[in-house]
């Protein structure tokens, strides 16, 4: 799979991202950005499913450059945090909080021309995404539905869109989660 866009110069975006690397290792990274981008359309096509969000689906859309800036982002930060600390793995809790946060960013989605309809999950949408995103590869969807009901899920949607929460503080709360539901 291909997921270059039309007018982009293959040795573009991405390369330019990934310029300090081998090109082993970038093709490597290359390959995990395609299925990451594919889990991702994925998991974006089964969050606009969501009844909660059926009365606002239609004013917005996922930008698909954006999206794939905010996965090349995304592995650009976790090999760094792989050389710097010197391990060859990173943990599920981490990666879910770095694809958090570079989704809570980069905000791949994008709201339509008809502002009068802007209510509070469009206003939320990308931080939602975000969380939802993230949480999938930890939790599955049926326990994420169990945890969307959570006040600590609501408290952190809030947290990212209104404050500048880091990597670490995401990996708290993740963590906290990941152990209530790990039953």
């Amino acid at each position: 799979m291909d997921i270059r866009f039309e007018g982009d110069d293959p040795s573009d975006s991405t390369r330019k991202i990934y310029k300090h690397l081998s090109n082993e290792a970038y093709n490597e990274i290359s390959e995990k950005t395609e299925k990451r981008f594919a889990s991702l359309k994925s998991a974006y096509g089964d969050f606009i499913k969501n009844p909660s969000l059926q009365d606002v689906n239609e004013y917005f859309y996922l930008n698909d450059k954006l999206l794939l800036h905010a996965i090349n982002l995304y592995f650009n930060e976790i090999y760094a945090f792989k050389i710097n600390s010197h391990i060859e793995f990173i943990n599920k809790e981490k990666k879910c909080a770095y694809m958090i946060k570079w989704i809570n960013k980069i905000k791949p989605i994008q709201i339509k021309e008809n502002d009068s309809v802007l209510s509070e999950k469009i206003i939320y949408i990308n931080s939602l995404f975000a969380v939802w995103a993230g949480f999938i590869h930890i939790f599955g969807i049926k326990k994420l539905k169990i945890i969307m009901s959570n006040n600590y899920y609501e408290i952190l949607i809030h947290k990212l869109h209104s404050e500048n929460i880091n990597t670490d503080q995401l990996l708290l709360i993740i963590s906290a989660l990941v152990k209530d539901y790990k039953n």
